[in-house]
């Protein structure tokens, strides 16, 4: 690895990681479109803790709320706090089991093929297309309920399959129950919160038991963190401001388009 790759794989990261489209497709595809080795785990680690600050700064009064909810469910306060963290809670139920059980046949079966990656692409871009036609009745992440939490957990599970996108798949489930733009995204990526954090101590607890060592650079990890929380700090705002006003078509035409360019080259 060298500076500008971890420069690239720091921007593609942070853009990538809470738009619809699957940051971990574009970190694959990037790498093997450019004869780049793969990046490992400690560099993914490093990336995505910067998406993970860059997230939690952005919606600082969210996990504010969501922090004292734990404590007052904790309390067992009925608060509107609680009933957040609940539903958070709920969210994130399908993702410790299924994500778990298919972790190490995605790795070693599912993670580098192309055509899986294209395919999901195109898949899940049409299904936000017919979601993103949807009314918006649901304009608030209050008015969530039990059951749209554990669906859009469901998924977020989904996403564990390259190319659906975590933030892509919760949107579009969101969309299809009639969220409005704002509150699917929002409650998206206060999902995606604990999963990173989880995913976070899982990997290091992965790389103290197999004794893995790092051979990245502290320089490219640094380089790879601070680029993934600026850009994905970026990257939340566009967001947030973009679907309020002109919806996900855009972004269904980008996997389309991204799906059909993966299948030509692989042809």
């Amino acid at each position: 690895m060298d500076i500008l790759q971890a420069l690239i794989l720091g921007i593609v990261q942070g853009i990538t990681e809470f738009l619809p489209i699957s940051s971990s497709a574009h970190l694959i595809l990037g790498s093997k479109l450019l004869g780049l080795p793969d990046q490992g785990l400690n560099f993914d680690l490093a990336v995505h803790f910067g998406s993970l600050i860059a997230v939690i700064i952005y919606f600082k009064k969210q996990v504010y709320l969501m922090t004292k909810g734990k404590f007052d469910f904790i309390r067992r306060k009925n608060t509107e706090e609680a009933e957040l963290f609940k539903k958070i809670f709920i969210s994130i139920i399908p993702i410790l089991f299924f994500g778990l059980l298919m972790k190490e046949l995605v790795e070693t079966t599912f993670r580098d093929a192309l055509w899986i990656i294209g395919t999901t692409s195109i898949v899940w871009g049409i299904l936000l297309y017919f979601a993103d036609k949807q009314p918006e009745n649901i304009k608030s992440t209050n008015s969530i309920s039990y059951k749209a939490a554990f669906l859009m957990g469901i998924a977020q599970a989904l996403a564990i399959i390259p190319g659906t996108s975590r933030s892509g798949s919760t949107m579009t489930v969101a969309r299809f129950l009639k969220f409005s733009r704002t509150s699917a995204a929002e409650f998206s990526m206060l999902m995606s919160i604990p999963v990173i954090i989880l995913m976070t101590v899982f990997n290091l607890y992965e790389i103290y038991i197999n004794n893995t060592s790092n051979t990245i650079s502290y320089q490219f990890l640094a380089i790879g963190t601070v680029s993934s929380f600026i850009f994905a700090i970026i990257s939340i705002h566009f967001l947030m401001k973009f679907v309020s006003k002109i919806g996900f078509i855009p972004f269904v035409v980008y996997r389309i388009l991204l799906g059909c360019i993966i299948f030509m080259l692989i042809v």
